[in-house]
This record gives structure tokens, sequence and C-alpha cells, in this order.
């Protein structure tokens, strides 16, 4: 039976949608100047109007679930969410640390580090080796300053780095001599549909409901919060 999936990520500034139906795979990319909390609902429904779809008749509402913008992630959560609710099944997602190195299992010779720019001179770190035909977490991802990445990374790993030219130079500075390749950033809501459609045939889809955004640092307002707390402690 055919699948009709969407698949978005609201954890950067440009939006992104994929939409898989019957086999077909369309992705879009909008970057309007506007928020997502504005443009989201109404790019889903064009999408869904163009491909003369029904909300109905989607079978998996998914979404990127971070890390990135906090305020991003939650947006595209919530949607997620009550989409899936309202058709009495479970929202679905991954996070792109992880899809960006199952979209790279072609380097797999060893073990991959995903290195993602978390601005504030940090990266966020995913470390993936692979078991069998499965890319499993070896290691707990975390957010670091770019100078630390010698001290967390093996050098025997790949390095997969995605960001835009300062991040990148900044990362080859730091960390001369690695292998490294450099990824683009963006299309991770296709490999999340792949994901989808590999795990339902494995009757594996629980293991990708979503619970909660992947924030590996906490929000600017959850750090004040906990600053203040510390200061009445």
């Amino acid at each position: 039976m055919a699948k009709k999936i969407i698949a978005i990520d609201t954890t950067d500034r440009v939006l992104e949608i994929s939409f898989f139906d019957d086999g077909n795979l369309s992705f879009y990319s909008i970057d309007s100047g506007k928020t997502h909390s504005e443009i989201l609902l109404r790019s889903i429904n064009f999408i869904l109007r163009i491909a003369q779809c029904d909300v109905e008749d989607v079978d998996y509402f998914s979404a990127i679930t971070g890390p990135g913008s906090f305020t991003g992630i939650r947006i595209g959560i919530s949607v997620i969410k009550a989409f899936s609710i309202g058709k009495g099944i479970s929202p679905l997602g991954l996070n792109s640390l992880y899809l960006t190195a199952v979209g790279n299992k072609k380097l797999f010779d060893k073990r991959v580090v995903v290195l993602m720019d978390a601005r504030r001179n940090e990266a966020y770190v995913g470390f993936y080796e692979k078991v069998g035909e499965e890319i499993v977490e070896f290691k707990g991802a975390m957010s670091i300053p770019i100078e630390g990445l010698l001290g967390e990374i093996d050098e025997n790993s790949v390095l997969l780095v995605v960001g835009d030219g300062e991040f990148k130079r900044k990362v080859v500075d730091v960390c001369k001599g690695f292998d490294i390749s450099f990824v683009e950033r963006g299309g991770n809501t296709k490999t999340l549909i792949y994901e989808i459609l590999k795990r339902e045939r494995e009757k594996k889809l629980s293991e990708i409901e979503i619970k909660d955004g992947f924030y590996i640092r906490p929000s600017d307002a959850m750090k004040k919060l906990n600053d203040r707390s510390k200061e009445n402690n």
C-alpha cells in the first residue's frame, strides 16, 4: 500500500518540508523572512494542495527534533503532534546529527563524528559507528566550544562538518590532520522519510516516536532561569 508522509525541519532559519507520495518525493526549502510560526501551516497546506492530497490521507507526520533553534524545534514538534493526534497516530522524528550520519553511510569504514554549527563558537557533536547494517551512537551528543574538539574526538574518526564557511574554517584549523568531509546543510527531511519507510518495514516505528525535542543545550530563557536560581540559593 502506497504511503504518504510529511517531514518538516524547523530547527534553522530556513523551513524545509519533504512530502512522500506513492514513491515520489518532493522537497521544498522556504526562506520567506517570516517566522516558522507564521508560515508553517500555510506551507504544509499549500504543498498538500499541489499534491492534490487531503491532510486526512497522510499516513505519517514527522519532524526533525533538533538540535537548533529552541523556539523552532517547539513549533515544529507542536504542529506535527497536532496533526498526528487528529488522526490518532504517533508523531515521528529523528535528530539531524543522526540523519546526517545515516545519509553518509559510505564513509563508515571508520567511526563518524558529525559536527554541526551551534553558533557562539560552539559545535553540536554526534558520535556514530556502524554495527552490522545499523548506524548507532557510541557516545552521547554534546555541545562544546570548537577549540575543545580535540579533547573529545578520536583521531581515527571521519569528521562530517555541517555549517557555513567560517565554521568550516575554524574546525579545519583546530582539527588539522583529521579526515574531514564537508556536508551541505539541509535535506535531512528526505533522509527522515526513508528512515520511516525502513523502520515501518522492520516494524520498529515505535523507536522513533517523538517524546520531546532533541535539546543538547538549554535555551537562553532556561539559562537565565538557572542563573537566577543559583543566585537565590
